[in-house]
């Protein structure tokens, strides 16, 4: 799908563990051999479904290292920003400030306090937020953030929630190609081509 670089564009931002392939599962739960899993990072367009840009980690990761890298991505991607919603795990001083010329739409924690900290624009959202929760999710259309979640759930349906790879770069490259099937399919599902 093509892009107007010039039209901004609303995405949503989370990540999803994506599972080793279970095959002799019930061998590592009988020995309590643990294979883990992986962090697979998005960023998605809200009007179209399609993932903009992709980050694979190990699942230690937080959310929040990544954001950069994928707003960036994703910037790369669709051309200009306007918002950019995503859930309490991304609600930090350094994402609020690195959100320059889109709107951060994160909801803040639920133990965060009102106070500036060096960050106006989070001290802004967590006033707005504590005096009227609803409000503030009405006026920032925060329900467009499970967009994110359709996409997660459509891609494993489509693709399968599973890797198989062992290798890093084996599995790096299997999710990517994942990703790339199903945005192909998604793309000729609206209409549009890659």
């Amino acid at each position: 799908m093509k892009y107007d670089r010039d039209k901004p564009v609303d995405i949503a931002i989370d990540s999803t563990g994506i599972k080793a392939f279970n095959r002799g599962e019930w061998i590592r739960q009988k020995w309590a051999v643990r294979r883990g899993w992986v962090k697979l990072h998005i960023t998605c367009d809200i009007p179209n479904h399609l993932i903009t840009s992709v980050q694979v980690t190990d699942e230690h990761d937080s959310d929040g290292k990544e954001f950069g890298k994928l707003v960036d991505g994703a910037k790369d991607t669709t051309g200009k920003i306007s918002r950019v919603f995503g859930d309490s795990a991304y609600d930090l001083r350094t994402i609020f400030k690195y959100a320059v010329g889109a709107e951060p739409v994160i909801k803040p924690r639920m133990n965060s306090t009102g106070r500036p900290r060096r960050s106006y624009v989070r001290a802004k959202t967590m006033k707005e937020f504590l005096s009227d929760q609803q409000a503030w999710k009405k006026r920032h259309q925060y329900g467009q953030r499970w967009q994110v979640e359709t996409v997660f759930s459509s891609l494993k349906r489509m693709v399968g929630e599973y890797f198989t790879s062992v290798l890093s770069s084996g599995i790096f490259n299997e999710i990517m190609s994942k990703v790339f099937t199903y945005n192909v399919v998604e793309a000729n599902r609206n209409g549009g081509r890659l």
